[in-house]
């Protein structure tokens, strides 16, 4: 994949393009995204930002590459199909130094493939997905800090899905541990050590469902680096 993004003068607007690329089996994805958002500052401890993503899906099927075991099998007997459909994602984000709400629709047209052929793009209220998320900070005392956080997704045809958060952070920042349940019945253990730029994580997440019996947990490591800059902005967003 590739990301840009376009400095402008004007610090409340923010552009940005994307390009993903994505191959499974005989399926090729691409996606190509325009990304613009504007952030109002509604005091000096707090803003809210706004976006919308249009973008364009290009689907390339090659289904004259799978080997069946009926010759001329009609379901596999398309050949190459090549599908170009659009789409577009918004979102809304309030911050402040303590607290953060954010909603967002990654996808605005619901896309529905027709014989294998072409996409019908359409726009219908129940199909949307919508995910939101909030969060909030505890200064206990100087050294040691409280974070809350919940992320709620609802998907058409699926059951809504809430995770509920909370970690404790020690060492001047430098240190996090924390733990995560999700109502799918999966419950999460996170460690997150900070040195200088640099962040390292890791999460263990078990699932509390029948499912266990055969799978032993899932890992997950982070590493991250994180660019000093020369003038740092007055209100950074939370993360958390």
């Amino acid at each position: 994949g590739f990301i840009g993004i376009v400095p402008i003068k004007n610090n409340s607007i923010t552009l940005g393009a994307r390009v993903l690329n994505e191959t499974i089996g005989i399926h090729d994805k691409t996606e190509i995204k325009l990304d613009y958002a504007y952030r109002f500052q509604t005091n000096l401890n707090s803003a809210i930002s706004f976006s919308l993503s249009p973008k364009i899906n290009i689907h390339k099927s090659q289904y004259q590459l799978i080997e069946t075991t009926v010759n001329n099998d009609p379901n596999f007997n398309t050949g190459q199909v090549s599908i170009v459909y659009p789409n577009a994602e918004f979102g809304t984000y309030y911050y402040s130094s303590r607290f953060y709400i954010g909603f967002s629709i990654p996808n605005l047209f619901y896309n529905e493939l027709i014989n294998n052929i072409h996409y019908s793009t359409q726009f219908s209220i129940p199909r949307l997905t919508y995910y939101l998320h909030s969060g909030y900070k505890w200064s206990l005392n100087s050294n040691n800090n409280l974070y809350s956080s919940v992320y709620l997704k609802t998907t058409y045809g699926a059951p809504t899905i809430a995770s509920f958060n909370i970690g404790w952070e020690t060492l001047k920042e430098k240190l996090l541990i924390g733990t995560s349940y999700r109502t799918s019945r999966e419950l999460v253990a996170l460690l997150k050590v900070k040195l200088q730029q640099f962040t390292l994580g890791y999460a263990f997440q078990h699932s509390l469902t029948a499912i266990s019996a055969y799978n032993n947990g899932t890992h997950e490591v982070l590493l991250s680096y994180k660019i000093k800059r020369k003038k740092v902005a007055g209100l950074i967003a939370p993360r958390f």
